[in-house]
């Protein structure tokens, strides 16, 4: 069954540039895994970042943060600070 926590919508952080979610496959047989994000002026841009971090990777698929929607239990800010206490 489904986990129906109570999340909400976390929305997309202020910057210069757009917000790319940075997924990677390691090698061909892998799966797609989220390693972060880039921002960027440009898709093209955005792929050099990408490309630069993770170049060793078979695939790297980028998409704008503005078309995916974020669920989260807490604010982002709330587990930053958690890792710092920590």
């Amino acid at each position: 069954m489904a986990d129906m926590r109570e999340r909400t919508r976390v929305e997309r952080s202020s910057g210069d540039g757009r917000e790319w979610e940075t997924f990677v496959r390691q090698d061909p047989d892998s799966s797609l895994r989220h390693v972060g994000s880039v921002t960027a002026g440009s898709e093209g841009v955005a792929y050099e970042q990408a490309a630069t971090l993770f170049g060793d990777a078979a695939d790297i698929w980028l998409c704008p943060a503005e078309d995916m929607c974020r669920y989260a239990e807490r604010p982002l800010c709330d587990r930053i600070e958690d890792a710092a206490d920590a």
